[in-house]
């Protein structure tokens, strides 16, 4: 990766992973109004997930590069299934531990009551979040403003800053959730360096109490 085309390539992946994609949600509810519905919500993951396959092919066929490069290596299933799990308590406690200091500090807690697909269609939801986020906010633009600045804070703290006012729509509430979990996920890359563990962590906090435990009433 020294080549000034390489560059240009790597500085049109990170606009994708880092603004494309609260940018095109944001037109498209300028044009359609809030998503509440489910032809809607379809749209949007639709979108989402195009600017992943995009980013995919700036990493393959822009920058010439494996996958590998943005954190998806090749590890033992069983030790990527453990990580992912023991991420996902870290998210727990985290989460936990940011809901109540908003508590203690006067904030109101985030409002999750908008619109909320079906649980199939929901499942395709949290499962979007926990990929393409970590792949965005992760595995892309952590590995690449490394390479770029040669500097680890300025690699993990950029994607964590957008990633937090990605959530702006909530509010500070929001945003302080945003940016604690963003924190978390962020450590266990930077240690671990596996993709694949956090996106499996990410889906789970989102897919459990939103999917999973409301099924059961």
């Amino acid at each position: 990766m020294t080549s000034q085309s390489t560059r240009r390539w790597t500085f049109f992946g990170l606009f994708i992973a880092l603004i494309a994609g609260p940018l095109m949600l944001a037109l498209q509810r300028a044009l359609t109004g809030p998503v509440a519905t489910v032809p809607a919500t379809l749209l949007r993951e639709l979108l989402v997930f195009a600017l992943a396959g995009l980013l995919v092919w700036i990493v393959v066929r822009g920058e010439r590069l494996p996958l590998p490069s943005v954190g998806l290596r090749h590890t033992k299933i069983g030790k990527t299934l453990l990580l992912g799990l023991g991420i996902c308590i870290a998210l727990v406690i985290a989460s936990l531990a940011v809901l109540g200091a908003l508590r203690v500090l006067g904030f109101p807690l985030p409002n999750f009551r908008g619109f909320k697909p079906p649980p199939l269609v929901l499942t395709l939801v949290v499962l979007r979040a926990g990929i393409v986020e970590e792949f965005f906010y992760r595995g892309y633009a952590i590995e690449r403003l490394e390479w770029l600045t040669k500097s680890k804070w300025v690699a993990a703290l950029i994607p964590l800053a957008c990633f937090t006012l990605a959530h702006f729509t909530g509010g500070v509430p929001s945003m302080a959730v945003a940016f604690v979990l963003g924190a978390v996920l962020t450590f266990f890359y930077m240690w671990k360096r596996n993709l694949a563990a956090n996106m499996l962590g990410h889906f789970l906090i989102d897919f459990i109490p939103n999917v999973l435990l409301p099924s059961f009433g």
